[in-house]
C-alpha cells in the first residue's frame, strides 16, 4: 500500500530523530510538528500523534527546553501552541552552540580541578587508572574544541549564504512579477 507524502515525510522524520537517540512520542511530536507549516494547538497535536494530552505536554516542555520548538500562548487565548521552524541549518547551528556552551565550555571549566584533585588524592592504583581516564576525557575534549568551533562557523557561513540567495531570489521573483504585470 502506497503512503500518502505527508506520512511518509513524517515517517522519515520520525526515524531521523530516533536514530538522534530520541523517543517514539518526542520523535513523532517533531516530525507533525515539522510538517506543520503553521503552529498547532496542544489538543490537535495529541490527536495527530495519537498520544495523551498529557503525554504530549510533558514531551514538548522538553523540545522546548532545549530549544527544537517554540511553545506559547497568544494573546486572549488560554491555549498552547507550538511551533517548530523549518529552517534545518538554523536548527543545527542552534543545537551545536548550545551543546557548546552548556557542556563543553562547562566541562573544559571544571576538569582541571578534578584532575588537580585526583593529583592530590592518596596514590593508590585505582586511583591512578581514574586519573588516567579523566585526563584522556580532559585531552579529547581539548582536541575536539576547534574542529567543534569550525563546523558551527562553517554552518553559521551556509546559513548566511542561504539566506542572501533566498533575499535575492526573492527580489528577483518580486522584479519578475512587476515585469509581467506592467506587459
Amino acid at each position: 500500500m502506497i503512503k500518502n507524502p505527508r506520512d511518509e515525510f513524517i515517517q522519515l522524520i520520525v526515524h531521523n530523530s530516533k536514530v538522534q537517540g530520541l523517543d517514539e512520542l518526542t520523535s513523532q511530536i517533531l516530525a507533525v510538528l515539522f510538517i506543520e507549516p503553521e503552529e498547532i494547538p496542544l489538543e490537535e497535536l495529541a490527536e495527530k500523534t495519537g498520544y495523551s494530552l498529557s503525554a504530549v505536554s510533558t514531551a514538548s516542555k522538553f523540545l522546548a527546553s532545549i530549544g527544537l520548538i517554540k511553545k506559547f500562548r497568544k494573546p486572549g487565548s488560554k491555549k498552547v501552541y507550538l511551533f517548530m521552524e523549518k529552517d534545518m541549518i538554523s536548527i543545527g547551528v542552534r543545537i551545536l552552540r548550545a551543546k557548546y556552551e552548556n557542556v563543553i565550555l562547562p566541562t573544559k571549566q571544571v576538569l582541571p580541578g578534578i584532575i588537580e584533585a585526583y593529583k592530590k588524592k592518596e596514590d593508590s592504583e585505582e586511583t591512578s587508572k581514574e586519573l588516567e581516564i579523566v585526563e584522556n576525557y580532559y585531552e579529547q575534549l581539548l582536541s575536539t574544541e576547534k574542529p567543534f568551533k569550525d563546523y558551527m562557523e562553517n554552518l553559521d557561513k551556509v546559513e548566511k549564504e542561504r539566506k542572501k540567495n533566498r533575499k535575492k531570489s526573492c527580489s528577483h521573483s518580486k522584479e519578475n512579477f512587476a515585469e509581467e504585470k506592467e506587459k
